[in-house]
């Protein structure tokens, strides 16, 4: 049956209809049975039923049990069904000389109104006979019946289209206890899922967006205004719902920032779609607007953007600190964000052409301020559990040589089962001699290679600590992979697996090693590296929670000056890109002709959530604020264009000239993936759940399904509980 309308083909003169699991607000879903034997009385659960086929007789107020079958007409009063005979006789003029035109205005006057009582909660019977009745099977092989109307008219749809396709054989395409539920009504419960998950990142967008406090079932406590950790952290079940999900995650890998306005974008998008979708548009309509408007957006912002090429380095450095102070200004650590966002600039730079994040480390330390924070120039990390000896060895280099190992250093005792059978007591010494002659030729090999500092993947054991200490060597070893790569991408050297072969080619170096004290914990760190392509932030701050969320804010400011670095354009901040974008699609909307004109109108409508958030999220009045925005940005001249929302003075100010800047790598990513989520949602009709197998739950549900007669599309006969 199409979403649409219904077409009816035939009539058969007995029908049976099953509900079977009656979403809220779905139409009913109907099983036709064929060859149903006509009897003068039948019962139904104890009650008893009249049924009569080619003939009708008059049942004033009279109930069929759990089903009233009702003719309203404003000529009828009560609730009564009336014979053909006697209608014509009261209302003549009803009926015309031309029969189609005669029952097209009994379907439109009188409708047939069923007010079911479910079983069981998922199931309703009804069999009566159609075939006297108005012989109303004339009008339905012409007329069309549009869902868009109430309730109990799409189950009177529903209805009849079970006459028409009674006829047909019944196929059964699914696995037993499928469960499906599609047109219409689905898709609006989709959209209404999609808006509810919105709606929980809403309040975070902005610098004067709140935190959200998030307690799992660990125990585990996270605060946090960034839209991809609380959409990862939600622990949201809804299939539609999980699209917005992935858009945030794919937004925070590929930019860094703007999964907030990824998600609120998604779900305004969907909500200016929901009207139409409610009056009966086919959503391909919407989808096809939508992709036109989404691009004509994506070339304005390209437009717009600034190039920030052919600057000197300081005047770069100063630009590229703008943008991640914008980003920081919405995160905790926004009251320190002109500090941090020289920092991240700084660290930024230092890697250079390095596409690895993992080069710029961040470690964090409990304890201080913000303001004790630092960046180091080269790698730092936490000291490694060390065996005894390691008091004695030095804590500071001068241009030391590095030797990185991915070996362990230590006496390896037997494994599990190990046996050696002797036929001599002495053998036994010369098998423990050569244990000791293993080790200490691995550990003089490092010697003799020349180097000062040794780090290992692997465990350094007690033995070897105190031969390094006694000869003025610093060794650390289970050193993480990520940063002994760091290490050896900043000091040139190279991860060893064995010590036969350790030349100089191999050795790193750097201007100075030291192990320092940082708040209550004790940092290795390799500064002044020859190849520069790492840097690391030490981090401070109070409780756990508060140094988390620094981390993670300073993970997007990051992401965001690398992308400037690499796109090298910008965009004003503080909405005024999609202010302007709103007024560019509104103004191509008055050009064209057709439907797509008042869908093109609604996408530029939706764009105009980020100021207004921003606005209801300050505490301002978003309607006076849009509507200066709208004015400024209406100006022919196009001056108006970098203006959006102060939020230091409630009104209305220049982006550029404030420097509140975003990369427009970042809003062109935003607005294609909220456009592509939006339309992924809306080319959904029909979603099916499979049962679970091998639950004992799943295995009751199906079996109650099969115990109510469950037939027909998507839903099979349950398993016989046992």
């Amino acid at each position: 049956m199409s979403s649409n309308c219904l077409q009816i083909a035939s009539v058969h003169p007995v029908f049976h209809v099953s509900l079977l699991n009656k979403y809220i607000g779905d139409p009913a879903v109907v099983v036709p049975i064929q060859n149903i034997d006509v009897q003068d009385n039948l019962s139904y659960e104890e009650i008893p039923v009249k049924i009569l086929d080619y003939q009708i007789r008059r049942l004033r107020n009279k109930e069929v049990p759990l089903v009233k079958v009702l003719w309203r007409n404003q000529f009828v009063e009560g609730d009564t069904w009336e014979e053909e005979a006697d209608m014509r006789t009261k209302y003549p003029h009803l009926f015309s000389a031309n029969p189609d035109q005669a029952q097209e205005i009994i379907l439109r006057m009188l409708g047939l109104i069923l007010k079911c009582k479910p079983i069981f909660v998922h199931m309703v019977f009804l069999r009566f006979s159609l075939s006297i009745t108005w012989k109303i099977e004339l009008a339905f092989q012409r007329y069309q019946f549009w869902l868009n109307r109430t309730s109990d008219e799409e189950v009177m749809d529903v209805l009849l289209g079970t006459v028409g396709n009674a006829q047909q054989p019944q196929i059964i395409l699914l696995k037993e206890g499928t469960d499906t539920s599609q047109g219409k009504a689905q898709l609006v419960s989709n959209i209404n899922a999609c808006m509810a998950v919105a709606d929980v990142v809403r309040t975070t967008l902005g610098p004067r967006g709140m935190d959200k406090l998030i307690h799992d079932d660990k125990g585990n406590t996270t605060i946090s205004n960034d839209g991809a950790t609380i959409m990862k952290l939600l622990d949201i079940i809804h299939p539609a719902a999980k699209i917005l999900v992935d858009i945030a995650k794919s937004q925070d890998s590929e930019v860094g920032d703007g999964t907030t306005t990824v998600v609120l974008l998604a779900g305004e998008f969907l909500k200016e779609a929901k009207p139409f979708v409610e009056e009966g548009v086919h959503p391909q309509n919407l989808i096809r607007s939508y992709r036109t408007a989404s691009n004509m957006a994506i070339e304005k912002v390209k437009e717009l953007a600034v190039s920030i090429e052919g600057k000197s380095l300081e005047e770069k450095k100063s630009l590229l600190a703008k943008c991640a102070a914008t980003t920081l200004s919405s995160k905790l650590i926004g009251g320190e964000k002109e500090f941090f966002a020289s920092m991240v600039v700084d660290a930024v730079l230092a890697i250079g052409n390095d596409d690895r994040l993992t080069m710029i480390g961040i470690k964090k330390v409990p304890g201080g301020t913000m303001r004790d924070s630092f960046l180091v120039d080269g790698v730092a990390f936490k000291k490694t559990f060390s065996y005894a000896g390691f008091e004695q060895q030095p804590k500071k280099f001068v241009n030391p040589k590095i030797l990185l190992l991915n070996i362990e250093l230590e006496l390896k005792s037997e494994k599990e089962n190990a046996e050696i059978r002797l036929s001599d007591p002495a053998q036994y010494q010369s098998i423990v001699d050569a244990e000791w002659n293993i080790i200490y030729d691995k550990l003089d090999k490092c010697v003799k290679s020349g180097a000062k500092v040794v780090l290992s993947r692997l465990a350094i054991g007690d033995l070897a600590t105190q031969y390094f200490a006694d000869r003025d060597i610093f060794c650390a070893g289970r050193v993480s992979e990520e940063d002994l790569q760091r290490v050896a991408a900043a000091a040139g050297g190279t991860v060893q697996t064995t010590v036969n072969n350790v030349i100089d080619e191999v050795l790193g170096s750097c201007e100075i090693f030291e192990e320092k004290q940082v708040g209550n914990e004790r940092f290795n760190i390799f500064s002044g590296c020859p190849s520069g392509k790492t840097a690391t932030i030490v981090l401070r701050g109070g409780a756990d929670q508060f140094i988390e969320e620094a981390e993670r804010s300073l993970h997007d400011a990051i992401m965001i000056v690398r992308r400037a670095v690499k796109n090298s354009t910008v965009v004003p901040g503080g909405g005024a890109i999609d202010m302007e974008i709103s007024r560019f699609l509104r103004h191509h909307a008055r050009t064209i002709q057709g439907k797509s004109q008042l869908f093109i109108n609604s996408y530029a409508k939706a764009l105009e959530i980020i100021p207004r958030q921003l606005c209801d999220n300050a505490g301002f009045d978003a309607t006076d604020v849009l509507n200066k925005l709208r004015q400024k940005h209406a100006l022919p001249s196009g001056e108006g264009a970098p203006y959006g929302v102060d939020i230091n003075t409630g009104g209305i100010a220049d982006s550029f000239a404030n420097f509140v800047w975003e990369p427009a790598v970042v809003k062109i990513n935003a607005i294609n993936a909220a456009t592509e989520a939006a339309c992924l949602i809306l080319s959904v009709d029909e979603t099916v759940k499979n049962p679970k197998s091998e639950s004992a739950q799943g295995d009751a549900a199906a079996g109650a399904m099969g115990g109510m007669g469950g037939r027909g599309r998507g839903r099979g006969r349950g398993m016989r509980r046992r």
